[in-house]
């Protein structure tokens, strides 16, 4: 991980060198397809935060642990897939690159950890992933499979279970203009998550929707908590590449030993989520849980400036239509 040191050049970090949606301004549907520049930022990133060396180790390991997974390597496998659906009328074809994707990566990448596993340097060494890493994977394959695939965040998942933005998934458009949820932490490739956080693409604005799902799992239509307009799946845009950079971040952050989560926090530990959660908001100011949760570092570390970022992102929530019962907490134990 980064060094405390580091702490001191975090101003110089800013966002002036990201190009990120506000609210308000149309946004148009990241790209980041495997191997591409864009792609290949992510996992940079991972190994210099990691101080991990060569990013390259990461390309070589999972192609060859794909290729003794599918039988293919990655290649032959995109090849194959880019000629299944181009053109294609229906979704079947997309669909059953979904799905025979979701299966390799899940075997490629066998164990899943939170603590680790957003790291690409730990995929390589540990053989981990983790919600946010295996959907960018998946994403970017199928971006470079020729389809429109990104990711999405989820606040409630199949059985309604709610969290503060607690899960990522890949969503894949497809051929009949509806979506479909692509989601690595789960044995069945298709799953119905009943509430997800995604922009607007008319407006950009983050928004808490509800999916409507037709009887074979497949995402028809969004419905707005704010009590806007309902979105069809092609006006809900995917997370931009600055907030999947910031959510990297906030990870890091969250997952800090004697950070954020500890039972017992370290001053060296807040210091270092701190760091981390400072650069995920500078990165990416609309990632409300980047911001609600420096918040609470700050507070730990008795800085008054975690009051106006807990209101500030309590503010954003309410926007987004919807406030996370530890947000509302919160906000009101420091006065609203």
């Amino acid at each position: 991980m980064l060094v405390l040191g580091m702490l001191a050049v975090l101003p110089a970090i800013g966002c002036h060198h990201t190009v990120y949606a506000r609210d308000g301004h149309p946004v148009q549907e990241p790209s980041y397809a495997y191997g591409t520049n864009s792609f290949k930022q992510f996992v940079k990133e991972s190994y210099k935060v990691c101080n991990a060396g060569d990013c390259a180790q990461f390309f070589s390991s999972f192609e060859d642990s794909f290729r003794a997974v599918s039988g293919k390597t990655l290649h032959a496998w995109l090849e194959s897939a880019r000629l299944a659906v181009k053109g294609a009328a229906d979704d079947e074809p997309v669909l059953n690159v979904c799905a025979d994707l979701h299966r390799v990566i899940k075997k490629t990448i066998p164990k899943f950890s939170l603590d680790r596993g957003y790291e690409f340097a730990n995929t390589q060494k540990l053989g981990e992933r983790q919600c946010l890493l295996q959907s960018v994977l998946i994403a970017g394959i199928l971006q470079s499979a020729g389809l429109k695939a990104g990711m999405v965040m989820v606040w409630a998942n199949p059985t309604d279970g709610r969290s503060n933005l607690g899960h990522v998934v890949c969503v894949v458009h497809l051929p009949s203009k509806n979506s479909v949820l692509v989601d690595a932490s789960d044995p069945t490739p298709f799953i119905q998550h009943k509430g997800l956080w995604l922009q607007d693409k008319a407006t950009g604005n983050y928004l808490f929707v509800r999916p409507a799902y037709t009887d074979a799992g497949i995402i028809r239509s969004y419905q707005a908590m704010d009590g806007g307009s309902d979105l069809t799946p092609e006006n809900g845009a995917a997370l931009s590449i600055p907030f999947i950079k910031s959510q990297f971040d906030f990870y890091r952050g969250e997952r800090t030993p004697g950070g954020l989560l500890a039972a017992n926090p370290t001053p060296e530990g807040l210091k270092q989520s701190e760091f981390f959660l400072a650069r995920a908001v500078q990165e990416c100011p609309n990632n409300s849980l980047a911001l609600y949760s420096l918040g609470k570092v700050h507070l730990k570390q008795n800085n008054p400036a975690g009051k106006d970022e807990i209101r500030r992102a309590y503010a954003q929530y309410q926007r987004a239509g919807w406030v996370p019962q530890g947000v509302a907490d919160a906000y009101s134990q420091i006065g609203g």
